[in-house]
């Protein structure tokens, strides 16, 4: 009876240690949230914090004080917010060493938070800026890499200016959203340094990428993803590398890639193989559009492929320029445009749309419009019906702004196309078909049956209309034995001078 008693009194000893280790231990995994509780405080001084303790691994770090905490050695903590709760601000700098987040990052979230990091490098899982409040990243050096999504405006404005340094969303599944969710404002101004990510502009709010600099490696690249999101994408200099999709302007709602500007472009190339640019969306949104517009070589080498409400613009913001797309294998369009629609290739401000080369042959050729499709549907396509000496060509094609100092000043018109062989002696015959844009007629002030085909001869312009359809707004040339030059859509110049008639 003893020696049960015994036994009974020891099992319960080691069952109650048991149960306390048990207790002890789970309070050490739990996360301590620890509070910046200066003005001006390093993170490796514990008169730095509330509790005064160094955060480690497991703490949950907040800097909402108004304060600014430095890091310039290597500390680590579980999550970290900079700016953590409403109607609070805080402040975080980065001179050097490693911070290590093990899960996320967020800076504005709820409040006002800004980071700045001069150097050093940052591992985290997630990384938020601009979380239901407002968030403000610059890299001016260092390394950011996150391992597995970043947020760029998520509930609320977050803004990323990055000047030099690395940063890498390194997980194959994970993503960079600017203009994450719903009335969110996302920007990322790239100026320096690198960038490597899979980049949504616009996911389901707005989001601008500007890039002046630096170079963009996009693993994937696509604009307003949403029925409801805007994405802008400006290129103003540095590179673009697209790599393992094709880039797309429009997925759902609204996005604009502007290519350069008054001063200067950047460029923009392939890598993983060839790759298409696709513009505009599947319709799933009937206020969607897609706009690629500016001046500078594409070097991308499928074809341009359109959907509803995609527009091409040729714009050389004033000076006479090029909008380059001779290294695209054509282009494709899967839609025709409905009433008031307005899909299509254009040239404004002394702009020039120019497509492929290629070796002609007798055939019939589409440009800025699709040979699978054929229903010369796009706003200012042409098609070239043509009957060529055996050996064919090369033939060159160009949409081109009315205001360049290469086009007659005092020519009315609509629309300049301009075409040339390397051989024109290879030709036999062409016609020539233009589908104008019949928006226009009306600042001609003529009936659009009265349009007419002009084609450029020195200082005259030779009228070769053939035939007009005002239904689908295609106007047709006759029989051509010499297209080596420029035509126009519209009308001739109006005479010279004034004649007074005195009786």
């Amino acid at each position: 009876m003893m020696k049960s008693c015994k036994r009974s009194c020891r099992s319960i000893v080691v069952g109650t240690i048991a149960i306390i280790a048990i207790c002890f231990s789970g309070a050490a995994l739990e996360a301590t949230t620890i509070y910046l509780n200066v003005a001006d405080g390093n993170w490796t001084n514990s008169a730095s914090w509330n509790p005064a303790q160094v955060p480690g691994s497991a703490d949950e770090v907040r800097i909402q004080n108004g304060g600014t905490l430095h890091i310039n050695s290597d500390v680590s903590c579980l999550r970290l917010y900079v700016g953590s709760s409403t109607s609070t601000t805080g402040h975080l700098e980065m001179a050097s060493g490693t911070l290590t987040v093990g899960d996320n990052f967020s800076v504005g979230r709820n409040g006002y938070g800004t980071f700045v990091q001069s150097g050093g490098d940052i591992v985290c899982k997630d990384q938020r800026i601009g979380v239901a409040g407002y968030g403000e990243y610059t890299m001016n050096g260092g390394s950011l890499t996150v391992t597995n999504s970043m947020y760029i405006g998520d509930a609320g404005t977050g803004r990323f200016y990055q000047t030099a340094g690395t940063t890498a969303v390194t997980n194959g599944s994970a993503f960079m959203r600017i203009g994450s969710s719903s009335g969110s404002n996302g920007r990322y101004e790239l100026s320096g340094g690198t960038a490597s990510v899979y980049v949504f502009i616009g996911t389901s709010g707005y989001g601008y990428l500007k890039q002046s600099g630096g170079s963009l490696y996009a693993t994937h690249f696509s604009m307003a993803d949403n029925a409801t999101s805007t994405g802008t994408y400006e290129c103003v200099g540095g590179e673009l590398i697209v790599a393992n999709n094709n880039p797309s302007v429009c997925d759902m709602g609204s996005g604009t890639f502007l290519f350069g500007d008054a001063n200067s472009a950047g460029t923009f190339v392939e890598t993983n193989g060839a790759k298409r640019l696709v513009v505009g969306s599947t319709r799933t949104n009937s206020e969607a559009k897609g706009i690629f517009r500016g001046w500078g070589v594409i070097g991308l080498t499928q074809r341009l492929l359109f959907y509803p409400n995609g527009s091409i613009i040729a714009d050389g913001y004033g000076v006479d320029r090029d909008l380059d797309f001779s290294n695209m294998d054509g282009t494709w369009s899967v839609y025709t445009n409905a009433a008031g629609q307005a899909g299509g290739v254009y040239a404004q401000n002394h702009g020039r749309l120019v497509y492929k080369a290629h070796n002609v042959v007798t055939y019939t050729y589409y440009y800025g419009e699709s040979n699978d499709y054929k229903t010369t549907n796009v706003i200012n396509s042409a098609v070239v019906d043509i009957n060529m000496k055996s050996g064919g060509s090369i033939l060159h094609v160009a949409l081109l702004a009315s205001d360049r100092d290469d086009v007659a000043p005092d020519i009315r018109t609509i629309g300049t196309w301009e075409f040339s062989f390397d051989n024109p002696t290879q030709l036999n015959s062409a016609t020539l078909s233009f589908r104008y844009d019949d928006s226009l007629v009306p600042s001609l002030g003529i009936p659009e049956s009265e349009l007419l085909i002009l084609r450029r001869n020195g200082n005259d312009w030779d009228d070769v209309t053939g035939s007009i359809d005002t239904v689908r707004h295609i106007i047709t040339t006759t029989s051509l034995t010499d297209i080596n030059s420029q035509f126009v859509v519209g009308l001739p110049p109006l005479p010279k001078g004034t004649v007074i008639s005195v009786k």
